[in-house]
């Protein structure tokens, strides 16, 4: 599966035209394939990549060790419609509530404990009566966790069951809908023509875990139309909780005057402008340098094999005549460089500014080191201008320039 999993890599990255390695055969006889794409691009990005993971749980090793006082711990009114929303939203679309996928979930994993074993095998109508017995769960809804939570034979290892997109069966995608971390259970026919199911029980668990993260991240595929619209409203707030992290974190240099609010540039914005040219997540001016920033800011998912590469890369620079989202902030850039009379007003300063703009990301993302010259805007994480301060901004425009 390891190799499998290495040509995957090998066969997206030639198909997406990201590397054209040399591919021969060895005097041992063994297929040899150059790996100056590997070794040039994606191994700069995974150091970076490690290197913040690492800083990250430096930073966070405090908050390891908080205890919780859940004596005061109140639940909000807000909360519970929430949560109610996305117990109707799932039953809707998947069948079977949130709630009650826990349940299931949970009751799969005690059956194994309760049999004192890793794994368990039983026929599909013994499993639905015990769920039936542990969680009070109707027989439709546990027919349908089966359902989404369970892998059937195919008749063909990569081809992908009827509606849905051929790599959610490729193993070297991440996030594929038919994988043992989002469907734990194995269902086939014995040789009686009886349906088993067979899981384990720590696959039970993470299975569960696997499904939180997606949907609170609001990275889950396949969902449905309900499922969907809150995966809308999960990454809406997470982008409001990262812009104003990074609000927060500039306004602790004294030399930065931070705008507290997104700064809109349209016909009736705060900067009046021909046409709208949205807003400036986050504007800041350095009364030091009289250096204007202004910064876009991604709460981004970094891609985690060349498929989600290339669809990132598409995402930011545009594919076959079609412009990229960094396109749009270009335009804005070229507009605050051509009207800095009216940023001076805005800003209440007499010299005109220098404007640096930015795409500042929540994580180092791949495209910065595969199509570092062809982006035509800066691109830097939010966790190395931690690291390095503010003076990476203009290093980084510096560079950028030349």
């Amino acid at each position: 599966m390891h190799e499998i999993v290495n040509y995957g890599f090998l066969s997206d990255a030639i198909h997406f035209k990201l590397a054209n390695p040399t591919v021969g055969k060895l005097d041992s006889g063994r297929i040899g394939i150059s790996r100056e794409f590997f070794d040039e691009k994606l191994k700069l990005f995974a150091e970076a990549n490690t290197k913040e993971e690492v800083n990250r749980y430096i930073e966070n090793f405090d908050n390891r060790f908080e205890i919780a006082d859940y004596s005061q711990e109140e639940i909000e009114k807000e909360d519970d419609k929430e949560f109610d929303e996305i117990d109707s939203a799932f039953l809707e679309d998947w069948g079977i509530g949130y709630l009650n996928i826990y349940k299931f979930c949970y009751s799969s994993f005690i059956i194994c404990i309760e049999k004192q074993s890793s794994t368990c095998s039983m026929s599909e109508p013994e499993f639905i009566e015990l769920i039936k017995d542990k969680t009070k769960i109707g027989e439709k809804e546990i027919i349908a966790g089966i359902e989404r939570f369970s892998i059937t034979q195919r008749d063909e290892y990569l081809k992908a069951p009827k509606g849905f997109n051929a790599s959610e069966v490729f193993p070297w995608k991440y996030n594929r809908e038919f994988s043992f971390t989002r469907r734990f259970i194995v269902k086939y026919e014995n040789d009686k023509g009886e349906t088993i199911l067979t899981w384990g029980f720590r696959n039970a668990i993470s299975a569960k875990k696997q499904l939180d993260n997606l949907l609170f991240e609001g990275k889950l595929n396949n969902g449905g139309k309900r499922i969907e619209k809150l995966l809308g409203t999960f990454r809406e707030r997470k982008g409001k909780l990262y812009r104003n992290k990074v609000k927060d974190w500039l306004k602790t240099n004294p030399d930065l005057t931070v705008i507290d609010y997104e700064v809109k540039i349209d016909t009736n914005g705060h900067l009046i402008a021909d046409k709208n040219y949205g807003d400036i997540d986050v504007l800041v001016h350095n009364r030091k340098s009289n250096t204007l920033y202004s910064l876009e800011c991604k709460d981004t998912n970094k891609a985690k094999n060349i498929h989600e590469m290339k669809k990132e890369m598409d995402n930011y620079l545009g594919r076959e005549g079609q412009k990229g989202m960094i396109q749009k902030h270009v335009e804005r850039h070229n507009w605050l460089n051509s009207n800095k009379d009216k940023l001076c007003a805005f800003l209440k300063i007499d010299k005109e500014p220098k404007v640096a703009s930015f795409m500042l990301t929540s994580e180092v993302i791949p495209i910065t080191y595969i199509k570092a010259g062809a982006i035509p805007l800066p691109i830097i994480s939010f966790p190395a201008l931690k690291e390095n301060g503010t003076n990476l901004l203009d290093l980084a425009n510096d560079n950028f320039e030349k």
